[in-house]
């Protein structure tokens, strides 16, 4: 099985305010799901986020 992270934080991780970022972790995700998903990502970065806002997509399982 595939398991595909993504996480966006809207501040820096070490900000004392609540709720910096959330995150999904997607087991056997659609076929390219991750190509679809990554433009998405700077642009939410861009529209809610703050100074030190920060994305990540990263395969923690490829398929075999």
């Amino acid at each position: 099985k595939s398991v595909l992270t993504a996480e966006l934080l809207i501040r820096p991780d070490d900000s004392p305010l609540r709720l910096n970022g959330s995150g999904m972790l997607m087991i056997n995700p659609p076929w390219q799901f991750d190509q679809v998903l990554a433009p998405a990502m700077p642009a939410l970065k861009q529209f809610l986020g703050e100074a030190g806002a920060s994305t990540r997509l990263q395969w923690l399982k490829q398929a075999e």
